[in-house]
Order: structure tokens, then C-alpha cells, then sequence
């Protein structure tokens, strides 16, 4: 597994990693309209790739395919940090947050 910056141009991959995480993994702590509300199927493509410039997070990656993502803030805060669902629970969240240590 390979912890590396993101890359300009790596926004939708994340936004997939983002939605499934949220839609999958999340679903069982949120009524769907609240898991429809943060991760909408339809959103601004302009707005998220603003966003993640901003965050400029770390992406976790096994053989070339991102799989998870997390940012950290000079203030310590975390704002994304979100595994896909199809890879969750095999340490890319742990491999992450080590890496943010």
C-alpha cells in the first residue's frame, strides 16, 4: 500500500471513494435521507474539485487504485476520511491514520 499526496486530477476517483463509503459503510448510523443529503448521486463537480484542492488530502492506493482518503489540517482537524466500501476493514483506514500521525 502507498500513502502519497493527492494529485490534480485525482477529484472523481475520491468523490467515488467518498460516495461509496458514505452510501455502504455509513447507512447503518444514518436514515437515508441524511446519507442522501451528505452524499448526494448528483453534486457540483466545480464545488468538490475546489474542495479537495483545498483539503489536499492523502490517498491510500494498492496497485495504482486509490482506495481511501484523509486529510489534516495545520488546526489538527480531520475533515475527510473515507475508506471505499468494497475495501473496508483490511487497514487502509489504520494505514491512513498512522500516516496522519
Amino acid at each position: 500500500m502507498l500513502i502519497r499526496p493527492y494529485k490534480p486530477g485525482e477529484e472523481l476517483t475520491l468523490r467515488k471513494v467518498f460516495h461509496s463509503a458514505v452510501h455502504h459503510l455509513a447507512h447503518q448510523y444514518y436514515s437515508p435521507e441524511q446519507i442522501n443529503a451528505w452524499a448526494p448521486n448528483t453534486y457540483d463537480v466545480q464545488e468538490w474539485n475546489k474542495r479537495i484542492s483545498i483539503l489536499k488530502p492523502f490517498v491510500a492506493e494498492i496497485n495504482g487504485n486509490i482506495l481511501g482518503y484523509a486529510d489534516l489540517q495545520p488546526s489538527g482537524y480531520i475533515d475527510h476520511f473515507f475508506v471505499t466500501s468494497s475495501h473496508a476493514r483490511q487497514g487502509i483506514g489504520n494505514a491512513l491514520m498512522l500516516h496522519l500521525q
